[in-house]
């Protein structure tokens, strides 16, 4: 069975869009494990399992959500994540394995401040199994201090690709694809958040010797040694 895992601490009117969309999912098995901050009032649904997180931040909720999954096989995302294909979890299914995990390239804002689809190395739609996440730690928890900011998603995603799980990339067609719904996020030229992010870049190289890209070029170098191997 497959936990979605999701976390909403304030934005009810993205959950409003995005929740009816993951219970139009055809063709597997799966349950919905959503995590609540204490002002969000969820739509009930059947094979929803509500976790109040409270005040928590980021990753010690997620944490907290994971552990009321029942799936050997997790899908992270967010309520700011929409859906739109009723077949998402069937197809990135058909591309997992244990040693595969499968991310969605969804569409949203870019570095640059123009639109278009991510690269895919991020959580916000990536099906991955529970026992890897488990062997990895799970979500660090020393990124919910407040004087630090970002590199958690990189920093999870790094470890799982250390433990040598191959990443798969989706590009769900645009008419259908998952789409981060826009909303107001930090001044990225603020200096004080630009020295929060220094700081959570400085704690990802204390826990990673190499970035993302490095370690996603790795698993390309690897797979093509065992190509070769066996030809």
């Amino acid at each position: 069975m497959i936990s979605v895992l999701i976390w909403c601490y304030s934005r009810q009117k993205h959950l409003d869009v995005t929740l009816p969309l993951w219970h139009k999912q055809e063709g597997v098995d799966y349950e919905i494990i959503m995590g609540i901050g204490p002002t969000i009032k969820p739509p009930i649904y059947k094979n929803t399992t509500i976790v109040l997180t409270h005040d928590l931040k980021l990753n010690k909720s997620m944490n907290l959500i994971r552990k009321a999954a029942h799936g050997d096989i997790l899908l992270t995302t967010m309520c700011d994540m929409q859906v739109n294909s009723p077949t998402q979890l069937k197809r990135m299914l058909a591309l997992y394995s244990d040693k595969h995990m499968v991310s969605e390239r969804f569409i949203g804002k870019l570095p640059d401040g123009t639109r278009g689809r991510t690269v895919g190395t991020y959580l916000q739609c990536l099906m991955v199994s529970a026992a890897a996440i488990e062997q990895a730690g799970g979500w660090c928890e020393l990124y919910d201090n407040p004087d630090l900011a970002a590199y958690e998603d990189g920093d999870l995603v790094a470890s799982l690709l250390e433990q040598g799980l191959n990443l798969e990339l989706l590009s769900t067609p645009e008419e259908e694809g998952v789409y981060h719904i826009d909303h107001e996020g930090p001044d990225m030229t603020d200096p004080v958040y630009l020295e929060r992010c220094r700081k959570g870049r400085e704690l990802f190289f204390t826990r990673h010797k190499e970035g993302i890209m490095a370690l996603y070029a790795k698993q390309f170098a690897r797979n093509m040694m065992r190509q070769r191997a066996i030809t």
